[in-house]
């Protein structure tokens, strides 16, 4: 915050945001979604989340990770409260993720692999436009499924459903109002390519 700011503290649903709100994040992802920009849209949605659970945990330190990775679990925990049952009615979902000891939580493959690909390194996830072992796949019908980008394996997550999740909990975060159930089933993903949901 600047020198000149007044510190505020608004409150936006149960969540106290001390110095500010996130809710232009969610305002302009809907446009940036509305006029084709949906990697923006997703990263807007993404950072709002981020916000969020920062505003819901602002002592969760985690000092078992260390400082560098408090901000993280704080983002997951967050992410799979909302998400899991809320909006997906499944415990977690996994994705297999070429690289990877194990399969991926959800929440993770949004922070480490989507997110922090996004604002750390500038990436493009989109397929045929990143060459992140994670990549979005825009195509309308596609949710979660496991495929080939060139000659590589790669995980592709399906960029509307995914947009459509993080709309509902960043929303769900803005308004205080239970989020809508967008899919009533979950399961390990990536045991065979092509596998969707």
């Amino acid at each position: 915050m600047g020198r000149g700011r007044r510190k505020r503290d608004m409150c936006i649903g149960k969540v106290r945001l001390p110095g500010g709100e996130v809710s232009w994040l969610l305002y302009d992802a809907k446009w940036m979604a509305a006029i084709g920009g949906r990697e923006s849209a997703l990263l807007l949605l993404l950072c709002a989340a981020d916000g969020l659970a920062k505003a819901k945990y602002p002592e969760h330190k985690y000092p078992e990770y260390g400082r560098r990775g408090g901000i993280g679990k704080r983002f997951m925990r967050y992410v799979s409260e909302m998400v899991f049952p809320k909006i997906i009615v499944c415990n977690s979902l996994q994705i297999q993720v070429m690289g990877a000891k194990d399969y991926v939580p959800f929440e993770k493959v949004l922070w480490q692999y989507l997110r922090g690909e996004m604002v750390h390194r500038g990436s493009r996830v989109a397929v045929g436009e990143g060459t992140q072992q994670v990549l979005v796949d825009w195509k309308e019908d596609s949710r979660l499924i496991i495929g080939r980008h060139g000659d590589e394996r790669v995980a592709m997550v399906g960029g509307n459903w995914v947009l459509e999740v993080l709309f509902r909990l960043v929303e769900s975060g803005v308004t205080g109002r239970e989020p809508e159930i967008l899919v009533g089933h979950g399961a390990k993903l990536g045991s065979r390519p092509g596998t969707g949901m």
